[in-house]
């Protein structure tokens, strides 16, 4: 199958050829499901509906992004070539990611391993278009999108609109995920408790995130999956 240059979707690059073969194949794929698409290389809310239906139904996706990236886990399903990898499962490349962080930043992977499943629902939600599954508010004039969240305020949990930082890919990302914790002055505290990676955990309740339970699950997460073997 002839392969995209660049994404299709929303937000995407859309060039008139890639549009083409994505159209075609979600015609080959969702034949009878859903009415074909007009393979017509323009990129309309036809398009980018089906886009959004096949990563819902069959990618398990809680927040869509109506998008398909070269060699993303939307273009692989399309092509045939592997299924997402199921719940509770770590690709190689975060567990890399985690890995690099860890040494550049200190921050201990398991620890990021652990916020990457919870924030992103084993990468499968993330705000449309911000590459961002930690779930980092932007400030200031950083590049942002907007998306609905979950927050405990008062003891109570709301909805609210709020602003996440936009990266420009995964790698970025991670990076300025361990930057925030290991630089942020919010998380000196935390900080103090290194090399302990429970009791980092721990003092990330309320701070980085207002769960009350915050640091519970990811203990949680980190020893039902064994994730301390990436900190040493």
């Amino acid at each position: 199958m002839q392969p995209i240059s660049g994404s299709v979707g929303r937000n995407g690059t859309n060039r008139h050829a890639d549009v083409s073969v994505v159209q075609q194949l979600i015609n080959d794929r969702l034949a009878g499901q859903l009415p074909p698409l007009a393979v017509d290389g323009i990129c309309g809310e036809l398009t980018i509906g089906a886009i959004e239906e096949i990563q819902r139904r069959y990618l398990h996706m809680n927040s869509p992004d109506g998008r398909v990236d070269p060699n993303g886990a939307t273009f692989r399903w399309l092509t045939g070539e592997s299924a997402p990898a199921p719940q509770g499962t770590f690709p190689l490349e975060v567990i890399a990611a985690a890995k690099a962080s860890h040494t550049k930043w200190r921050i201990p992977a398991s620890v990021t391993l652990a916020q990457w499943a919870l924030e992103s629902n084993w990468g499968r939600a993330m705000p449309s278009g911000s590459n961002n599954p930690f779930g980092i508010k932007a400030v200031g004039d950083q590049p942002y999108v907007e998306a609905r969240t979950q927050e405990v305020i008062n003891g109570r949990s709301v909805t609210v609109t709020a602003r996440f930082r936009k990266f420009a890919s995964m790698n970025e990302a991670f990076d300025q995920h361990g930057r925030l914790l290991g630089t942020g002055s919010p998380y000196t505290h935390a900080r103090t408790l290194l090399p302990d990676a429970d009791a980092f955990a721990d003092a990330l309740t309320g701070v980085y995130a207002t769960a009350p339970n915050y640091g519970a699950v990811l203990k949680d997460i980190m020893r039902s999956h064994n994730l301390y073997q990436y900190d040493r």
